[in-house]
């Protein structure tokens, strides 16, 4: 396993998780993006991606919105890599290596109690909600952690 920055090289895996999210995983997905919007991404914003081989596993894709401010526009686990601990590994890099000192801002769905718990005992704490923000079928909590 190991941990790396991602580039406009892997959109083809991203791209792959996204289609296989769809079809498997039990909460709505936020916004789709294509290959087009990955490539402007890639452009200007950030990504880490933890790898098995060359094997895409989890990523999570972010912008910087300020100096001590960064939002986390995605993050995904192949669903054959659900329950693994690979999306916790890579979080927590994440924490600790690319946001330190930085507020981080997230959402996800309220239904989501796993992931809500898991960030919430990473720091994190509600900061609004967003009413039937995916398709009708459920609110999206808004969260945030402080920087340290």
């Amino acid at each position: 396993m190991q941990i790396l920055s991602l580039s406009a090289q892997h959109i083809s895996q991203i791209l792959k998780i996204f289609e296989d999210l769809a079809c498997s995983y039990e909460y709505p997905l936020g916004s789709q993006w294509g290959k087009s919007s990955l490539e402007q991404h890639f452009a200007s914003l950030g990504g880490c991606g933890l790898f098995k081989q060359d094997e895409l596993c989890a990523f999570i894709l972010h912008q910087r919105i300020s100096e001590d401010l960064i939002e986390i526009l995605y993050l995904a686990t192949a669903p054959v890599e659900m329950r693994t601990g690979h999306m916790k590994k890579l979080f927590i890099y994440f924490l600790n290596q690319v946001a330190t000192s930085s507020e981080i801002w997230l959402e996800v769905h309220a239904g989501n109690l796993g992931a809500i718990k898991f960030y919430k005992s990473q720091g994190f704490c509600e900061s609004g909600r967003r009413s039937k923000y995916y398709k009708g079928t459920g609110d999206a909590i808004l969260l945030k952690r402080l920087k340290s």
